[in-house]
């Protein structure tokens, strides 16, 4: 018994996300839309020691061959891993349509995607939160991931929306975590955009956040195509910015009333 609780806590285990190989990524990942608790911890585990709920006979093993302590103590393994704060990097290069590889539009999701590409895949991340509706998780993979040579516009426009079809639930759902931990940072960057007034009007509006990049064309960032283009993470903290700076006026203007009706 100590043998073996030995063995596995000397084995090389990831304990940062950035560690993780992709299909322990989309096992990690997955793990927490699917699975609670106790279960949850130990599927993390098992994904990060390389062994497979596949093989349950040596699955049956370990949890037999080690004591209750000793299984609690190795499930802490899982716990850099139960929530996504700290993953700041890709690490999903590519989703799997059956035989056909959709790679990312972006090495870097969270610094290279565009204001025009991040606005409408978050829309559809925001929908998809209040519905669970999973055509709205395969339209968001369209803007993010597509077969070599299509372009940025067959991507907005879902070209490739069939293909999603293909993908498994475990990746799109891991697409989903690092979107979400994506977003952690990104609300960092710019709390006031992120603010719940301002994600429900994306949700319930038919065109999104477009709105919001129309509010800003003309000004600091220029037209609308140049709004569009602009890195998505560097318009948002301007926009954080701005509306920061707009609501302290307006606070101002009503201090300056309320003081002048007395």
């Amino acid at each position: 018994m100590n043998r073996l609780k030995q063995y596995l806590l000397q084995l090389p285990v990831p304990a940062t996300w950035d560690q993780l190989a992709t299909p322990q990524y989309v096992q990690v990942a997955s793990g927490p839309y699917l699975y609670t608790g106790t279960e949850l911890r130990a599927r993390i585990t098992w994904a990060l020691l390389g062994i497979s709920w596949r093989t349950p006979r040596r699955v049956a093993a370990i949890l037999f061959g080690l004591s209750p302590l000793d299984r609690h103590q190795l499930t802490k393994l899982a716990e850099p891993f139960l929530e996504p704060e700290g993953l700041l990097h890709t690490p999903l290069k590519a989703l799997s349509a059956g035989r056909t590889t959709l790679p990312c539009a972006h090495a870097d999701l969270l610094n290279e995607l565009d204001t025009e590409e991040w606005g409408l895949a978050d829309t559809l991340f925001l929908r998809f939160a209040k519905t669970k509706d999973p055509e709205l998780l395969r339209a968001m993979a369209c803007v993010l991931y597509a077969p070599e040579g299509t372009t940025r516009e067959e991507r907005l426009k879902g070209k490739h929306l069939p293909l999603m079809a293909s993908v498994p639930k475990e990746q799109l759902l891991a697409m989903h975590h690092q979107w979400t931990a994506h977003r952690l940072r990104l609300k960092t960057d710019a709390p006031w955009v992120f603010r719940s007034v301002n994600e429900k009007t994306a949700t319930r509006r038919k065109s999104g956040w477009t709105d919001v990049m129309l509010s800003m064309a003309g000004t600091k960032f220029g037209p609308y195509n140049e709004v569009a283009r602009t890195k998505a993470r560097v318009f948002l903290r301007e926009l954080s910015h701005q509306i920061e700076e707009a609501t302290r006026l307006k606070n101002e203007r009503e201090s300056a009333k309320n003081r002048s009706r007395r």
